[in-house]
């Protein structure tokens, strides 16, 4: 069974991979291709039984009625799992210009966190993974220098409460910072490989550490086809359906708000027209694609 995550957590083991969050009442818009694409075999909607209109096929407006944010028991990785009810699309509503809409309350949980990209050496069972300076200094307890050898104990939670025991080093030539005993069992019981990802976290005024595993897209781990067509159908259909996301590098989010779907609609779309998009790299800085608009 997938463990319930808390959102701060949540958020921060995800990344930039996940420009939409989604919330219990939340009105979005679903678009079944982006979702067939999830899909461990080719959906062609077109041919799908009953057979559906264009206008309906391509996105249906929906009210999400129940929200989880999960860890998945095998990766590690999180995901969301909602249920969403089809109904009617009456339009945008007009807000006037004038029209503030109010920031969320702030959060009272204190975050930081840093995601790095594993080396060979960093995966393999029987080395150590070396820490960035950065994550190093902003996360960890600060270390003795003064000591021949500065080291100290750290006590990390995963996503699933287990706590991990990792020594934490400072040494070699040049000095740089390392976890060594307690990172190989961890490397093996995440079963961790070249191009996952680890990320820490600190939490809370106690600054509790915490561990999250963004992995690195492998083949076959789409959803069943079954999965996908039946959500699709459901939807179609103006019944309740339930979809599962896993945010990561190279799947595109098929789940948008009504209000990011509106404001696209309301620009003026024609050839030339200069347009950005957000890419998340393999470290997980965002950075920005420029283009143009063709068709």
């Amino acid at each position: 069974m997938p463990t319930s995550v808390p959102l701060h957590l949540w958020k921060a083991s995800v990344g930039n991979a996940c420009t939409y969050i989604p919330r219990v009442d939340d009105k979005v818009f679903y678009f079944p291709a982006g979702h067939s694409e999830l899909s461990s075999s080719p959906i062609d909607i077109a041919s799908e039984e009953p057979p559906v209109s264009v206008a309906t096929a391509s996105t249906i407006h929906c009210q999400i009625v129940e929200v989880q944010l999960l860890a998945d028991n095998d990766t590690d990785e999180a995901f969301y799992r909602i249920l969403l009810q089809p109904c009617p699309y009456r339009g945008p509503i007009f807000k006037p210009s004038s029209a503030v809409t109010p920031p969320p309350p702030p959060s009272t949980m204190s975050l930081s966190w840093f995601s790095k990209v594993l080396t060979q050496s960093d995966a393999h069972n029987g080395g150590g993974y070396s820490i960035p300076r950065a994550c190093a200094e902003s996360l960890f307890p600060p270390l003795n220098y003064a000591d021949d050898t500065p080291l100290q104990t750290l006590s990390v939670t995963d996503m699933h409460g287990t706590v991990w025991e990792f020594r934490h080093i400072f040494r070699g030539n040049p000095k740089r910072h390392l976890l060594t005993t307690g990172w190989s069992r961890f490397v093996t019981g995440k079963s961790l490989t070249k191009e996952d990802s680890v990320v820490f976290m600190k939490v809370g005024v106690e600054e509790e550490l915490f561990v999250g595993i963004r992995r690195r897209r492998r083949m076959g781990e789409l959803r069943g086809r079954g999965e996908v067509v039946n959500a699709m159908r459901k939807a179609w259909a103006g019944e309740t359906f339930e979809v599962t996301y896993y945010p990561r590098k190279g799947t595109l989010e098929f789940i948008v708000g009504v209000d990011a779907v509106e404001r696209v609609l309301r620009e003026r779309w024609a050839p030339g027209v200069r347009v950005k998009m957000a890419v998340e790299m393999e470290d997980s800085r965002k950075i920005w694609v420029h283009g143009f608009f063709i068709v």
